[in-house]
């Protein structure tokens, strides 16, 4: 069974997509997903965002909110619950999926629940779609054509069959580790382990090897960085004493939020 978000989380990092569809661990909802929830229950119950609710009248006449479809395309099987969609007349539709604040770079969500759609409905040419920031106060539109989501529909199943065929599923470091719930068990498993002043490197693949490690360990470290900044402002503190010389560690100040160890200067007697 394939999925928008299983798809999204392979091509970003097949690591990820181990750990959480090939091993089952699922981490802990964090805080943006359980209030995105909230707000997608409470426009499931007609309450529509202000700034949307002009183009929502408009497109979406016959509104359908939260159905979960599914597709079997012989060699996998595709679902996607759809935010909310509307089929006007025989031939076209409108589709909007909620964001709480930022929109996806790309639209390959969107035309994936214009496939299914489509599928469901094989009559349906024209696709109206819009990805919404409840939170940010805008929306974005696209349209595509019935040719248009033939062409995703190649994609896709090309897409598919790579990753159903994958046995190795190496990481692919990114500004995405830093939010990544496997980030210390993928910096376990691809730390520097030898002495660092007995690296030679002599190839561009090592290149790529070494720069892939320290962008996975400067991740995880960042992560802990955010612990201990927190672990400070809940019990008040202004510092860590860390070491005999009492050197410090971090400050909730913002001038100090970035892991530096200063000395303490000693006070003149």
């Amino acid at each position: 069974m394939l999925s928008y978000t299983r798809i999204k989380t392979f091509l970003t990092c097949p690591k990820q997509y181990f750990y959480k569809y090939i091993e089952g661990r699922y981490p802990v909802p964090t805080q943006a997903i359980l209030e995105g929830r909230e707000e997608h229950e409470n426009i499931s119950k007609g309450e529509i965002p202000e700034f949307f609710k002009p183009a929502f009248a408009k497109n979406f006449l016959n509104p359908v909110f939260e159905e979960e479809l599914k597709h079997d395309f012989l060699i996998f099987e595709l679902k996607g619950i759809i935010d909310c969609y509307s089929i006007n007349n025989a031939i076209s539709c409108a589709i909007a999926d909620w964001k709480l604040f930022a929109l996806p770079q790309t639209d390959e969500q969107l035309k994936l629940y214009a496939l299914l759609l489509s599928k469901k409905y094989p009559d349906l040419e024209f696709f109206t779609a819009f990805f919404v920031s409840i939170k940010g106060g805008f929306y974005k539109r696209y349209t595509y054509s019935k040719e248009d989501i033939q062409e995703f529909e190649n994609w896709l199943i090309e897409t598919a069959d790579m990753i159903q065929s994958t046995k190795d599923f190496p990481p692919a470091p990114g500004e995405h580790c830093a939010y990544c719930p496997f980030i210390k068990d993928c910096y376990k498993e691809n730390q520097l382990t030898q002495d660092v002043s007995t690296i030679a490197i002599t190839s561009l693949d090592q290149a790529v090897e070494l720069a892939q490690k320290v962008l996975i360990a400067e991740n995880f470290l960042k992560q802990v960085k955010e612990q201990l900044k927190n672990f400070l402002i809940e019990n008040g503190l202004e510092e860590i004493q860390i070491d005999e010389e009492n050197r410090l560690y971090l400050s909730p100040v913002i001038a100090m939020r970035f892991g530096k160890i200063n000395g303490r200067k000693k006070k003149k007697k």
